[in-house]
């Protein structure tokens, strides 16, 4: 993990006598905004295990961390898919007090997860979420800070830049620093959607 100090004395120079915890308190927003809208910092969940007449469960993220998405879910090895509650309302008559094996699941809140059907037996639930800081966090994710550092940059300096009545306050510069982070977005999401990795193209073969 990366110390959001680290972030100090690069924003610092283009914020003069801004105080430090501000730099630091604006860092962690641009972070938690870069990870919760480009899901950068995947994270396989360790395996919870599951109790008959039991249907929600807490996430356990790494400490400093939460859970922004859930990406994908497996329920004993097969997967479940993602519904809301008006959803569920359409495949159930009343599917709080619905039993079996899970086929779907939902969020409730921020911190848990709950299976629908409620599970009847005992099992297995994994997961495949992306993480954001917690709003009170003291460090990123290493990939993140090296990958993005300059991306959450902007954002930090664009929000300090945009504080009235600072000596720092620059309200032209501020929008340019938003507008390059909104711009990047996008294409940061997509390819944190492929994994990085870039699919060999296949090519059909010809008969003559």
């Amino acid at each position: 993990m990366t110390a959001l100090t680290e972030f100090v004395g690069r924003i610092l120079p283009d914020v003069p006598g801004c105080p430090r915890t501000t730099i630091i308190s604006a860092a962690l927003d641009g972070a938690i905004e870069l990870c919760k809208r480009a899901e950068v910092h995947k994270y396989e969940h360790a395996a919870i295990a599951t109790t008959a007449s039991t249907a929600s469960y807490a996430f356990v993220p790494p400490a400093g961390t939460v859970v922004a998405e859930v990406l994908r879910a497996w329920y004993d090895g097969n997967e479940i898919d993602p519904q809301d509650q008006d959803q569920l309302n359409d495949l159930y008559v009343d599917w709080l007090n619905e039993s079996g094996t899970p086929k779907y699941f939902t969020r409730l809140d921020k911190r848990n997860i709950r299976l629908v059907p409620t599970p009847d037996a005992t099992g297995s639930l994994t997961l495949l979420v992306s993480l954001k800081p917690a709003i009170d966090a003291t460090t990123i994710d290493d990939t993140v800070y090296q990958e993005y550092r300059e991306l959450i940059e902007s954002y930090a300096k664009a929000k300090l830049m945009a504080m009235s009545d600072k000596s720092w306050t620059n309200y032209q510069l501020a929008a340019a620093l938003m507008g390059k982070f909104e711009d990047e977005i996008p294409g940061v999401q997509f390819k944190a959607g492929k994994g990085h990795v870039r699919a060999r193209r296949r090519t059909k073969a010809q008969f003559f």
